[in-house]
């Protein structure tokens, strides 16, 4: 009789329990799925916290065994977490007094249900990093802790290539080949992280190498993008980078503007990349649309150190922008975006392009409206000595 009941319940297990190895090992999670289904997983992804009916992480664990250190930098430092097989992880660039920035790779599910494998800034932090806080989902895609909450800089990347002839066709982050990945360098000092991709395009294939770049107490990373036609023929492309970031809160686009070195942007418009290298949003509040709220002033930035975009706008959309004599307001609730846009772009076999991207928070404690810059520090023979590798 006993053995019956056993037998039974383990056939009704396998009915109603799906195993998800990631093989991050984060430790042992119980997912409550549709209907009368559950998960046994290795970790949790952004979005599925609320579905955790249980779980214990094995640093945890560890944790409880080991005597509490608490750990004070006299300089900032890194640290890194990263899974070479799937391409995921994150990398924390911590300051002496406590602040943080947190920038996440590939741990999340997109609009095909998907999670992209490579250097794809989006996602969050392990289930267990959170510890007994509330989740916010502040410190996810990229974030900044300024020593008592999370504050929201980038999402889930808008990112992805396209056929020039068929521009509509756009291939995002998981249908790219995963072609692996790697830890070029790692130390409290630099970190230097690789991905390989291909991509069928036009006739024929295109590799795409990506390089991210962190350095101690720098409040960006440097995206390097190489584009290499790999194939037998020419072939043509549109590339493009964009985001709707959610400054400052998680969630919401409310009291998202624009910004370049010498303006806001209150209406949608075009960036004009012959008169500014960067462009960025800014939780300020729409002074055009009477926007009221506690906004956080927070800001982000993008600059482009190499080839400048095609085309670069501020909209409540992908894909579309209006002139901004038509004075259409950033007013989107949770989709006020800016968009990067490379190409056409033709490269002959063997010919390749290569996009520099840094990307990261702009600083807004100066008693100026506009957020500053910071100065990028990356030479030439840098970006040289990391793309052979």
């Amino acid at each position: 009789m006993a053995a019956g009941v056993g037998t039974l319940l383990i056939v009704l297990f396998f009915a109603t329990v799906s195993i998800n190895y990631v093989r991050h090992c984060e430790g042992v999670y119980f997912l409550k799925l549709a209907g009368f289904k559950f998960e046994l997983t290795d970790d949790v992804m952004l979005g599925e916290e609320d579905k955790v009916v249980w779980g214990i992480s094995w640093k945890s664990v560890l944790g409880a065994l080991s005597p509490k250190r608490a750990y004070a930098y006299g300089e900032p430092r890194l640290k890194l977490e990263w899974f070479e097989s799937d391409g995921s992880g994150y990398v924390r660039n911590i300051y002496p007094d406590g602040r943080e920035l947190l920038t996440c790779f590939s741990r999340y599910y997109d609009s095909l249900g998907k999670v992209p494998m490579g250097l794809f800034v989006g996602g969050g932090l392990p289930y267990h990093t959170h510890g007994d806080g509330e989740v916010t989902a502040n410190d996810t895609g990229m974030a900044y802790y300024d020593g008592h909450r999370w504050y929201h800089l980038w999402c889930n990347v808008n990112e992805g290539i396209s056929p020039a002839s068929t521009s509509a066709n756009m291939l995002t982050p998981s249908q790219w080949e995963f072609l692996g990945s790697k830890v070029v360098e790692a130390n409290p000092k630099r970190v230097v992280l690789k991905s390989s991709h291909r991509v069928p395009l036009d006739g024929t294939t295109m590799q795409i190498d990506r390089y991210a770049v962190f350095k101690a107490g720098e409040p960006y990373f440097v995206l390097l993008n190489r584009v290499w036609n790999v194939g037998a023929t020419a072939g043509a492309y549109i590339y493009t980078y964009g985001d709707e970031p959610w400054v400052g809160n998680f969630g919401t686009s409310g009291g998202n503007i624009g910004w370049q070195k010498d303006r806001l942007f209150n209406y949608e418009g075009e960036i004009d990349p012959r008169k500014t290298s960067f462009a960025g949003m800014y939780d300020l509040g729409n002074r055009s649309i009477g926007e009221q709220g506690d906004f956080t002033r927070k800001a982000n930035f993008i600059e482009w150190l190499a080839e400048p975009p095609d085309l670069a706008y501020f909209s409540n959309d992908f894909g579309r922008f209006a002139r901004e004599s038509d004075r259409a307001p950033l007013n989107s609730k949770n989709n006020r975006v800016i968009s990067l846009q490379w190409g056409a772009k033709n490269l002959q076999p063997n010919q390749s392009a290569l996009y520099v991207l840094a990307i990261g928070m702009a600083d807004t404690t100066s008693a100026s409206e506009l957020p500053v810059k910071p100065k990028i520090d990356i030479s030439y023979q840098e970006v040289q000595d990391i793309l052979i590798n």
